[in-house]
């Protein structure tokens, strides 16, 4: 009976040193059960000697894709275009990093047209899908998108809600959406810091967040009232505290955009690499896609692209 009840107690002590992550057998340590899955017995097989290092890596032959024009001087058309349509994708929320990442694309966009060694970029196509982001970041990419010294093409493929909705109305002369994407408006939401009185930290100034939050409100309603030829009042109704969601049909009835597209290449990169045009069936108008000559300036350099979740695309393979 004695031995059993030792046996008891050091098995219970063996297990509760495993739980504590401290296991102990024969006197040596054992992997901690938590981060370790499986417990190897067979002895460490010796170390392997260190590879003798590479070699250098030739240099890469030179490209032979008639398509590769891009060089370090900046933006080329590439040789199967008869106009230079510059087309960038952009998923996820809205931030400040995916803002900075557009930026420097568009910013390159638009030196290539004051560039002699440049092609200059014709038009500009924003391919977009979010569920929209922070509002001081979409508002610096509303500011980018308008800043573009070429015609622009927005299309919404897949989602464009709350901010992504907002940009669609301010921001974009020639409004598409594909057949299975969506729209969404709504009242906006805070998410931040707080504001503290300072005679009373104890209380929060709710008052003054939901003022300048109603004030930005109806601003954002007026201007995509206006864009969408709607009663301001209405679209008021249908945002204040809900979601309003829009298919690509109510969508087009509620003129948020101007036509609704069954496939990108088709029906907007190729007309617009072909004739700088789109297809007569969309009702877009062609003074939407007109731009000014460039002038090219020897004093501007060339801007490189940026990088980030904002997809940059100068030529379709």
């Amino acid at each position: 009976m004695i031995l059993l009840q030792k046996l008891s107690l050091a098995l219970a002590a063996a297990t509760t040193l495993c739980l504590s992550g401290a296991c102990v057998h024969a006197g040596k340590p054992l992997p901690d059960p938590i981060h370790q899955t499986r417990i190897v017995t067979e002895p460490e097989p010796p170390a392997p000697e260190a590879p003798a290092p590479a070699a250098a890596p030739a240099d890469p032959p030179p490209s032979t894709n008639a398509d590769d024009t891009a060089d370090d001087t900046g933006l080329h058309k590439p040789k199967y275009m008869k106009h230079f349509v510059e087309v960038v994708t952009f998923r996820g929320g809205i931030d400040p990093d995916n803002t900075k990442a557009l930026s420097a694309i568009i910013e390159a966009a638009n030196a290539s047209r004051h560039d002699p060694k440049q092609d200059p970029v014709e038009a500009f196509v924003f391919v977009y899908d979010t569920e929209g982001g922070q509002v001081p970041a979409g508002s610096d990419l509303i500011d980018e998108l308008q800043s573009l010294e070429m015609p622009l093409v927005c299309v919404v493929n897949g989602d464009a809600y709350s901010m992504g909705m907002l940009i669609l109305q301010t921001a974009c002369p020639v409004r598409l959406m594909t057949n299975h994407s969506a729209l969404m408006a709504h009242e906006p939401h805070y998410q931040g810091e707080v504001k503290i009185t300072l005679h009373d930290p104890g209380r929060i100034d709710f008052q003054g967040i939901a003022d300048e939050m109603e004030a930005s409100f109806r601003g954002w309603v007026q201007i995509m009232a206006e864009r969408m030829h709607m009663d301001p009042e209405v679209l008021l109704a249908k945002m204040r505290g809900t979601m309003w969601f829009m298919d690509p049909k109510e969508a087009l009835k509620n003129g948020a955009v101007d036509a609704v597209i069954g496939n990108i290449t088709r029906d907007v990169l190729k007309p617009l690499e072909e004739e700088l045009v789109l297809p007569p069936r969309l009702g877009v108008p062609a003074k939407l896609l007109q731009a000014p000559a460039a002038e090219p300036q020897d004093a501007l350099p060339a801007v490189p692209a940026g990088s980030g979740t904002a997809g940059h695309r100068p030529h379709r393979h």
